[in-house]
């Protein structure tokens, strides 16, 4: 081997030397500080303590995805002010003997990351799997941050609200979780938002959401349609009416206002 063949192996060697310290420093190096994480039961006292949806992050130690997560993309600024001022972030080892498997089981949750959006009460709302850019993280923050739906209470307190107060139960069906932004815009228009305040108590299920199947079949929600369905009971829980939410409805705000006027009047 003349003296350029052994210089280029030499360099070779250093070069593949120094590519494996930064791939080991890249997987061993402390996180950069991020979010302040609270275990899944610190995290469920919190948010009902102070009304807030839980950012829930279910990962395992040997994930590269929930690394990458860690140190590109939870310490960025952004992602650190949504996450401490909108919503109780907890984060949950999925391997982990005691409360990893009770969750992981509970949830479903089948790879890592998983992240899931839980109401106050920790009902569940919608989830991502995978790594996520921060951009598209912080839009998915955004939209869920502080809505409205995720603050209505879950079926059992509203039946004792409903009692407490003599209202009637609203009861809103969505057909997945992908669609809590745009049916909190419509809730959220100022006479609908009105309509229900004076009227009824709110709740929300979500199809495919863990444990709402059980009371999604106890409401009689119709099958699976793509549409937002509303159906109106008593305080003893029998149904006064129901009525798909068109795409009328939707352009055309007192058409729905109308329509729960009607329900609140039986």
């Amino acid at each position: 081997m003349n003296q350029r063949d052994t210089t280029y192996a030499k360099w070779s060697a250093i070069a593949g030397g120094l590519f494996v310290v930064a791939a080991l420093a890249i997987q061993y190096w402390p996180a950069p500080e991020s979010v302040k994480w609270l275990s899944f039961r610190e995290a469920k006292e919190e948010a009902l303590r102070l009304n807030k949806p839980i950012f829930m992050d279910v990962f395992a130690e040997w994930c590269a995805p929930c690394k990458m997560m860690d140190r590109q993309v939870f310490p960025n600024d952004s992602v650190k002010s949504i996450l401490s001022t909108r919503y109780v972030a907890a984060k949950i080892n999925g391997d982990d003997g005691l409360e990893g498997d009770s969750i992981r089981m509970r949830m479903g949750v089948k790879a890592y990351p998983t992240y899931i959006v839980l109401s106050p009460s920790g009902k569940e709302r919608k989830r991502f799997v995978g790594f996520v850019p921060t951009a598209t993280l912080v839009r998915w923050l955004s939209d869920s941050a502080g809505v409205q739906l995720l603050q209505w209470p879950d079926m059992a307190k509203a039946r004792q609200i409903a009692v407490d107060q003599k209202r009637k139960i609203m009861v809103l069906i969505l057909q997945s979780g992908d669609d809590i932004e745009a049916a909190n815009q419509l809730v959220g228009d100022e006479g609908i938002a009105d309509a229900i305040d004076k009227h009824f108590v709110p709740t929300l299920l979500v199809r495919g959401n863990v444990g709402e199947e059980k009371l999604l079949q106890q409401v009689g929600a119709s099958p699976k349609t793509g549409m937002r369905e509303v159906i109106i009971l008593d305080t003893g829980g029998k149904e006064i009416g129901r009525f798909f939410i068109s795409m009328r409805m939707q352009f055309d705000p007192p058409l729905l206002i109308a329509k729960l006027l009607e329900l609140a009047s039986k």
